[in-house]
């Protein structure tokens, strides 16, 4: 019998303890590292040469959405392809408890979105699925606040009662005992809005030897007193805090994360263990339904949906202070600085990678094609004859950067000084912005609660 099962020969050891790497051989035997040394005579089943490249443990995702996708492909080859062995799932959704309130919306958008069949009600449930079907990587899960109260409370913006905070700290109990390792949240803007029943529940997690894991809300304008809830549930519960994706989100906030880090650093010097992690990429996502006042969010998602067909509930929510937030933070300095620099190529380099439309380049010429018939020619936008790029426009939710007023949200081709009203008519009449709308994650249930265009007016501008 051979020695080891497999022998990684000549690596760089990388062993995550913050030493120097070395080069030596690693030896496996039944799934452990057995040896670590000189084993290049050593005998084994397989041996794998790692000259010139490095040995490490596997790397761990601190927070993910993989819930569901690895009971969609428990292959998950993003992450192991990534070395990613550990993945931390459970956010403001949990896979549990579904239960109460929480069970129809979670299992209706989850079979949705995934295709899988909740047919659990608890992390052991959760758990014995994953093994039953087999997963390639490791998983850990919090259980998330929100989830709990949608369960007890359900859809209610109110305060728990006595009864209902003792069922809440049942829940997250339970979960802990079956193998959750922590609280895990994902405010609105501002934070949660009842942060002593979030602490009353992080102290069940702390008496588990859990932690307080949290994206603090919208991390832009309300940044601080976001941050200033997390640290009060970390020294109500005596839990330690972790705070995901550090960020001062929108320009007019840029370096306020400084404040931030203060806070951090004032916390710890006062004894409250509290991190923060931080994504090396400057680039966010978020579902359609992040993008809408807390009020929204909170009404049931087969409730809202049918509401989005009436002008008045849209224009209330453009309205909305949070709403206009985002507009003014996120929405309009991204796409002002996206088409400052469009050219024709550019914008062609932009539908390849989208799909949002045909289209091909002839110099400073861009070229739009018929969706369903790619041989006929819709429109061409001359760049030098027009003097400025083609502008593209979120309309309805959002107001058009170069005029024009629409009466569905959709994404529209018009031009500084010249009129496409013919390509948008066409595009409406055929239904292509429903399929642009489900395209881009704001969900087919929300394009077809859309109402039917009545007028489409383009101003030169």
């Amino acid at each position: 019998m051979a020695d080891y099962d497999v022998v990684i020969l000549g690596g760089k050891i990388v062993d995550g303890t913050g030493n120097p790497w070395y080069i030596a051989d690693v030896g496996i035997k039944d799934g452990r590292i057995a040896s670590i040394g000189s084993l290049n005579r050593a005998d084994a089943e397989k041996s794998i040469d790692a000259s010139g490249l490095i040995v490490c443990p596997g790397f761990i995702d601190m927070h993910t959405h993989s819930d569901l996708t690895l009971l969609a492909d428990g292959d998950g080859h993003s992450k192991i392809r990534q070395g990613i062995t550990l993945d931390i799932i459970g956010e403001s959704n949990s896979v549990g408890p579904i239960t109460g309130f929480a069970a129809d919306e979670y299992r209706t958008e989850q079979g949705t979105r995934y295709g899988v069949d909740v047919d659990w009600t608890d992390f052991e449930g959760y758990f014995e699925r994953l093994l039953r079907q087999g997963i390639s990587m490791n998983i850990a899960s919090s259980v998330s606040p929100q989830q709990v109260r949608l369960a007890v409370v359900g859809f209610e913006s109110r305060a728990a009662t006595d009864d209902e905070q003792q069922r809440m700290n049942a829940l997250v109990e339970e979960a802990m005992q079956q193998g959750a390792i922590g609280l895990c949240s994902a405010w609105h803007g501002g934070g949660p809005e009842f942060v002593d029943e979030v602490a009353g529940m992080a102290k069940v997690a702390a008496q588990y030897g859990g932690y307080y894991g949290t994206h603090i809300g919208s991390e832009g304008f309300d940044i601080v007193e976001e941050l200033e809830k997390a640290l009060h549930i970390g020294k109500s519960a005596q839990i330690p805090v972790h705070v995901y994706h550090l960020k001062a989100r929108g320009r007019d906030n840029w370096g306020r994360v400084a404040e931030a880090i203060q806070m951090i650093e004032t916390a710890r010097a006062e004894g409250l263990e509290v991190t923060a992690n931080q994504y090396p990429y400057t680039a966010m996502q978020h579902p359609w339904h992040r993008l809408m006042p807390r009020w929204v969010q909170d009404i049931p998602r087969k409730e809202a949906i049918p509401l989005f067909a009436d002008r008045d509930f849209r224009e209330r929510i453009k309205n909305a202070a949070e709403f206009k937030q985002y507009i003014h933070t996120e929405v309009r300095p991204i796409l002002r600085d996206l088409l400052d620099r469009c050219t024709a190529e550019g914008i062609l380099k932009l539908q390849s990678i989208y799909g949002f439309w045909p289209a091909q380049s002839d110099g400073d010429m861009l070229i739009l094609f018929d969706p369903d018939d790619r041989d006929q020619e819709i429109a061409r936008f001359d760049f030098p004859r027009m003097g400025k790029p083609p502008y593209w426009c979120l309309s309805d939710f959002f107001k058009p950067i170069s005029g024009g007023q629409f009466d569905v949200a959709a994404l529209m081709v018009c031009t500084a000084g010249r009129r496409v009203s013919e390509v948008a008519h066409d595009w409406f009449e055929a239904d292509r912005y429903k399929d642009y709308l489900h395209l881009h994650g704001l969900g087919v249930e929300l394009a077809e609660a859309l109402p039917e265009p009545q007028r489409l007016e383009l101003s030169d501008a």
